[in-house]
């Protein structure tokens, strides 16, 4: 039997971890900035909606920033180390293999049953325990 391997990316992590803290800004435009607050690292799906590249200087979109009431928070490193420990250990129970970046190895049955009973269980998992959108 050999290994399935599964991809788990929790999406806009940086937005969702602030998110956590910050009910409020769900569905609303956020925004991450990098360690100087001049680019943007990190973008809600209303961000990128909006056109709003990764890595811009915050000076190119500061009129979609005023125009859209973006929400806009500096890297907070420590929380995101927090969260992603968080989100690790959750999925360590769904997988007897895991690897660096969210890449987890399952050793479930090689057919698909398998890989939807994680996909359901997981992602339900991790968004309680972490409070984190899968």
């Amino acid at each position: 039997m050999h290994p399935l391997i599964a991809l788990v990316d929790c999406n806009n992590f940086y937005v969702s971890c602030e998110r956590v803290f910050r009910p409020d800004l769900i569905g609303k435009p956020v925004m991450v900035l990098s360690n100087n607050d001049g680019c943007v690292v990190a973008r809600s799906k209303e961000v990128k909606d909006l056109g709003v590249k990764m890595g811009v200087p915050v000076f190119q979109v500061q009129q979609l920033i005023n125009q859209h009431q973006i929400h806009l928070f500096s890297s907070n490193y420590t929380l995101y180390a927090d969260m992603s420990s968080r989100v690790m250990a959750t999925l360590e129970a769904f997988a007897p293999a895991m690897e660096v970046y969210l890449r987890i190895l399952i050793n479930l049955n090689t057919n698909s049953d398998g890989l939807e009973h994680l996909k359901a269980n997981a992602s339900m998992e991790v968004n309680f325990y972490s409070k984190c959108s899968t």
